[in-house]
């Protein structure tokens, strides 16, 4: 569900092993900053499991979002978080 938040311009290939992760939680740290009124960052903490070692893992993304007028859809446009 994670990649489909992911701008269809940035999805060139899925990152091997993403079907081995499931987001277990998301906690905005640091609130949305909008630049612009289609521009926004956030900083949020992603708690994760890897389905096959019941190994649970925390990361720190800051994520740059774009609205998109067209769609009216909010788009990640930052990296996509590595799952590690």
């Amino acid at each position: 569900t994670a990649w489909g938040y992911l701008h269809p311009d940035k999805r060139v290939t899925m990152p091997e092993g993403l079907d081995n992760v499931r987001v277990t939680g998301y906690e905005v740290v640091q609130p949305p900053l909008r630049s612009s009124a289609d521009k926004a960052t956030q900083v949020v903490r992603i708690e994760y499991l890897f389905r096959d070692r019941q190994a649970i893992r925390t990361l720190t993304d800051r994520q740059d979002w774009r609205f998109d007028q067209e769609t009216e859809t909010w788009w990640l446009h930052s990296q996509f978080p590595d799952f590690k």
